[in-house]
């Protein structure tokens, strides 16, 4: 599976997924294992809310008709050629 010449690198990135995988779990683990004491009030704000509606609309619309995004970056690029 691996060369020779690709072992340390392996065991290197072995070792760095293990590490990068025990800060996830844990992270998995406070979120939803473990009781708070603290009660945390969730307040919305509307500037905020209208962002992130309009920023959700503009991924839907650009995720349903990518082509159009695609011309308009055709035309850009084209035109700074």
């Amino acid at each position: 599976m691996i060369n020779e010449e690709a072992v340390w690198p392996a065991l290197v990135a072995i070792i760095m997924a293990l590490i990068g995988m025990y800060y996830y779990l844990r992270i998995i683990r406070l979120m939803y294992f473990e009781k708070s004491d603290k009660k945390i009030k969730k307040k919305t704000f509307l500037p905020m809310l209208s962002v992130l509606t309009i920023n959700a609309g503009g991924l839907l619309v650009l995720g349903i008709f990518p082509k159009t995004l695609m011309s308009i970056s055709a035309l850009a690029v084209g035109g700074s050629l």
